[in-house]
């Protein structure tokens, strides 16, 4: 009894240092289709109602974010873009390959007074969580949604919510008074949004 024991726990030692090696080397495997140069548009100029095209690819390559246009591949994700009209611009991006799942979490802010990113975090999920984030686009019909109604506010915050799930691409523009209390954005992104909140503030100071 006392040798199978020992076998039984080798055997566990060892499956938990193959999980945590297979964990510790899991890279971004879209960051190869980070555009060469700045000045890339990410979003076609008819996928927004407002003329913040510029400015989202701006963040977007400053944040070394792929472009998904035109992407074929085995992968998928949910990429959401929260760009605030007076606070740091911050882009969380849920990815499946297979049963490899995780979350990228950057945020754009100044450093010597330079744009630079100063949040790359990149998160191991489950497998099993890949339905926590994808199961409220499916409930709330996002792949079938119509454009979200133009705003004239000035400031607030401007929100993309950008998803590959096998041979579905979408992507839509929202805007939200800066508190994330617009329906469509809870009702699309309640979880991940909660999930992005352990790590980065979102909430606006005003929209609070």
């Amino acid at each position: 009894m006392v040798r199978i024991a020992i076998v039984l726990s080798l055997i566990i030692c060892w499956g938990c240092k193959q999980q945590s090696k297979r964990k510790l080397s899991v890279t971004d495997q879209f960051s190869a289709m980070v555009p060469d140069s700045a000045g890339h548009i990410y979003f076609a100029q008819d996928t927004s109602h407002f003329d913040f095209t510029e400015w989202s690819s701006d963040v977007l390559y400053r944040l070394q974010e792929p472009d998904f246009s035109g992407y074929k591949g085995n992968g998928d994700f949910i990429r959401f873009v929260w760009l605030r009209s007076f606070e740091n611009p911050v882009v969380v991006r849920i990815n499946r390959f297979s049963d490899t799942v995780y979350a990228n979490i950057k945020e754009l802010g100044r450093r010597e007074e330079k744009l630079s990113i100063i949040r790359d975090t990149l998160i191991m999920l489950e497998p099993e969580n890949w339905r926590q984030f994808s199961n409220p686009l499916e409930q709330y019909r996002f792949w079938d949604s119509s454009p979200e109604p133009v705003s004239e506010a000035m400031d607030g915050a401007t929100w993309y919510l950008e998803s590959k799930s096998g041979e579905k691409y979408k992507v839509i523009e929202g805007w939200d008074s800066g508190g994330l209390s617009s329906e469509s954005l809870r009702n699309y992104l309640d979880p991940l949004i909660k999930f992005a909140e352990r790590y980065v503030r979102l909430r606006t100071a005003k929209g609070r």
